[in-house]
């Protein structure tokens, strides 16, 4: 790899970072990601793994499941920064792991791909799956607006 060339990251989503204003949110901070990001997000799909609430929490979990699929995006061209700041948005109740995921928007062509899986303890997990579209429609926005909070309280504090 040259000086001029930059180790690109791939990363599969299937909760809260799904939507884009939490997405950029985590990355720089603001409810856009700028227009000349490198950054490219598709629909995608994680076979063999189910998606779920978790209880008292706003964002899901995924675990292995054989014969389940998760549905979510993955993104192209993650820096070492941005994986950074997913480590450290995600924290100890998931570890980030390399698996295959197939990109719908490109011909179902598999991929490997960072994911994060819960690690916390099946006891916190609902039987029931989480949905992005109730998260969409009816927590995003006060969940972005307390995270922002949270941000904005940390960098006081430092």
């Amino acid at each position: 790899m040259t000086a001029d060339e930059t180790q690109t990251y791939t990363a599969f989503f299937y909760g809260t970072l799904t939507a884009s204003q939490v997405l950029a949110r985590v990355l720089t901070g603001e409810l856009a990601l700028p227009e000349n990001t490198p950054i490219v997000l598709h629909r995608a799909r994680l076979d063999n793994h189910r998606r779920f609430s978790i209880k008292g929490e706003e964002y899901p979990a995924v675990r292995p499941r054989s014969g389940k699929q998760v549905i979510g995006a993955v993104a192209y061209g993650l820096s070492e920064l941005d994986v950074a700041k997913l480590d450290r948005f995600e924290g100890d109740e998931y570890e980030r792991v390399e698996l295959e995921v197939v990109d719908l928007e490109d011909a179902d062509r598999t991929v490997r791909a960072n994911v994060y899986l819960w690690v916390d303890g099946e006891e916190r997990l609902e039987p029931t799956e989480w949905d992005l579209e109730h998260f969409q429609t009816n927590k995003m926005q006060s969940w972005i607006a307390d995270e922002l909070k949270a941000i904005e309280n940390e960098s006081r504090a430092n």
